[in-house]
């Protein structure tokens, strides 16, 4: 077990802890409180910014009421004052955030407004002429004390007086330049009236014009010109600093807190950590004394002081006999040094060992053990190894044993893989003697017509040689119809020798030539049955694998539809071929319009020796060897469909065969 010398050490350590404990606590504290006075100092700075701001806002809605009054009576002193305290208050603002070391955008905020109230300072200027200008015009009109005015007619008085109040009302209610040019016009029958007020009157009246002209293009600038959103904008900067720095206040705040908490958990902590140790140091020796697998522990010259009971238990040697001994004590001799010497190297550079021993008990019986041998640092240097080891001999044995039964497992499935490949070959095997009976029938209805020919036209010559009408030219005449009806059986035969020709590996072919030509095997059995197909698909469409296998698939489903057609009897035998292609896949679709297939069977077609047919008339293979071909040798699908087809404008029901093969190897 650990030594008690580890626990005086633990000791000593423990008040070189305390030692750098309690300054370093001392130190956090003091910068915690430091920093949350400043804080404070700075929040502080805040509010009055933020009082500033609001002060700034309601002075500029007081610009903004100026410069949305129309002519009613406003003290252009007030506006001045008002115009010296904004400067005031904001060049205070950009101060002070400077002298505080405030964030540099707040600072650079509140410069840009300092440009655009400099700005709207200017033209409020400009507003204040203007409305003065226009204040002494109307105050001009209203005046009825003048000489000039006094010298004109009731009339003219009349008009006059009527204009003034329209003038007065427009500045008054609304400003408008358009209504005020109306106005305007209504005095050009004053242009020739002679009389100095009238003059007076149309001059004050267009530089009135002229006036509100100006005083509103001011208007619309000063009106662009939004202070209120750019101090919102400062204020919001403002707040957002002032939470930063409460965040930052109260964060501090919760780390003083809780830093004092630690200091005195720490004081606790190390007042109880020897008692503590001691007890887990009982419960670790209870764990390990208890503990099914196997605890050493060796001091640093690898000499064992401690074993537990599993130990015993296991090995067989009792605690007293192994004390002082290395571990090698329980050597087998059935590993090798190298084994050994990779182990001490990994523990010499302080690193963990994992590994398998193959150990002998003190009765001499060999046993397994997975170990694992871990460093005891102390100090920063290794004190002694910890070994935890587990018996595996019973898991090995009964690995052994699992391998050996999946050696026989192996064996008896490659056996059956060996009967299914059989099977597999023989019905192959049996597919290509049914498609050959198909083909025999197939060539002898081919036959049938050239042979009649050569036999008509032999025995026409032998005829007419024995009563001596052989005639110039009949010779060459029926020579030449044999001889091409030879030709015609020679190619018949080419054509079933193509088709049954073993192919030892894949090649690129045509799709159009494959089916042209099965079907031109199976054309005069069709003919001759009533039964009509019809081919639709592209002039080229490639495709690399086995050419044979690929005739025999669709020979078996054009077969089919032609049985089905002849069972079922429809008014109109039609099979239709289409073959469509796309950038994925090649699709080929046979469709009979034989009345289609029972759903109770639909799923079964495709099983080996499944047939709906006599016994003398199918064997069951001919689709399952389609399918087969399709799936393992093209890497494709087939599969089959109850469609509805209009053959003459008369719906039939059929069965339609797909064919889908991936176009991704389509091509060299």
């Amino acid at each position: 077990m650990v030594s008690y010398h580890m626990e005086n050490k633990k000791i000593i350590r423990l008040d070189k802890i305390l030692i750098f404990v309690i300054p370093f606590f001392a130190i956090i504290l003091s910068i915690a409180y430091f920093y949350i006075k400043d804080i404070e100092a700075k929040n502080r700075l805040y509010f009055v910014h933020n009082d500033l701001i609001n002060q700034l806002i309601a002075i500029d809605n007081s610009f903004n009421e100026f410069i949305n009054h129309k002519l009613e009576l406003v003290v252009f002193d007030d506006i001045a004052l008002q115009v010296e305290e904004f400067d005031k208050k904001l060049s205070f603002i950009i101060e002070d955030s400077k002298e505080n070391s405030f964030s540099q955008y707040y600072t650079k905020k509140a410069l840009d407004i300092y440009k655009l109230y400099d700005t709207k300072r200017l033209y409020i200027e400009r507003l204040k002429s203007r409305k003065a200008f226009a204040y002494n015009t109307i105050t001009y009109f209203l005046d009825k004390t003048d000489i000039d005015y006094l010298s004109l007619t009731q009339e003219q008085k009349d008009s006059v007086d009527d204009l003034k109040i329209d003038l007065i009302a427009l500045f008054f209610e609304v400003g408008d330049v358009k209504k005020l040019d109306i106005i305007l016009n209504k005095m050009e029958y004053f242009d020739n009236v002679n009389s100095v007020y009238m003059k007076n009157f149309i001059r004050q009246s267009h530089a009135l014009r002229e006036n509100l002209f100006q005083k509103h293009h001011i208007t619309h600038l000063v009106q662009n010109i939004d202070l209120e959103k750019n101090l919102l904008s400062l204020k919001q900067i403002l707040n957002t600093m002032s939470d930063n720095e409460l965040t930052y206040s109260s964060m501090m705040i919760n780390i003083a807190f809780v830093l004092m908490v630690l200091f005195f958990i720490s004081i606790l902590v190390i007042s109880f950590r020897l008692q503590k140790t001691r007890k887990e140091l009982a419960s670790f020796r209870t764990a390990v004394e208890n503990s099914h697998n196997v605890v050493v522990i060796t001091d640093k010259q690898q000499k064992i002081i401690y074993v537990n009971e599993a130990f015993e238990h296991i090995t067989g040697y009792q605690a007293h006999e192994v004390l002082g001994n290395k571990p090698n004590i329980l050597k087998s001799g059935l590993q090798d040094d190298d084994f050994y010497k990779e182990m001490a190297i990994t523990l010499e550079n302080g690193n963990k060992w994992k590994g398998r021993f193959i150990n002998k008990k003190k009765n001499g019986q060999v046993f397994y053990e997975d170990a694992t041998i871990t460093p005891v640092y102390l100090d920063g240097g290794v004190e002694g190894y910890l070994a935890i080891k587990l018996d595996v001999t019973q898991t090995i044995e009964y690995a052994n044993r699992l391998k050996e039964l999946n050696q026989s497992l192996e064996e008896m499935v490659n056996q059956k893989v060996e009967e299914l490949t059989q099977k597999d070959a023989l019905l192959q095997h049996q597919s290509r003697l049914a498609a050959l009976g198909e083909m025999i029938g197939n060539i002898s209805h081919q036959w049938r017509q050239p042979l009649s020919a050569i036999t008509i036209g032999a025995s026409g010559l032998k005829f007419k040689k024995e009563y001596g009408m052989l005639q110039e030219g009949d010779l060459d005449e029926s020579l030449d119809n044999i001889i091409s009806s030879v030709e015609y059986l020679s190619n018949t035969i080419d054509d079933f020798r193509n088709f049954f020709k073993p192919e030892k590996q894949k090649d690129k072919f045509l799709i159009n030539d494959v089916i042209y030509e099965t079907y031109k095997i199976i054309e005069n059995i069709y003919v001759s049955k009533g039964v009509y197909i019809e081919i639709d698909m592209p002039d080229v469409v490639e495709y690399y694998g086995f050419r044979g296998e690929f005739s025999q698939v669709i020979i078996n489903i054009l077969n089919n539809a032609k049985d089905i057609l002849l069972e079922k009897k429809p008014a109109i035998k039609k099979v239709f071929v289409r073959v469509e292609q796309n950038d994925k896949e090649i699709v080929i679709k046979i469709q009979d319009n034989g009345g289609g297939i029972s759903e109770d069977i639909k799923d079964k077609i495709f099983d080996p020796y499944f047939t709906t047919k006599h016994q003398t008339q199918g064997t069951g293979i001919g689709l399952y060897m389609s399918f087969e071909i399709v799936k393992n040798h093209f890497g494709g699908e087939i599969y089959v469909k109850n469609e509805k087809i209009i053959i003459n404008d008369t719906i039939f029901d059929g069965a339609s065969f797909y064919i889908v093969l991936p176009q991704t190897i389509c091509s060299l």
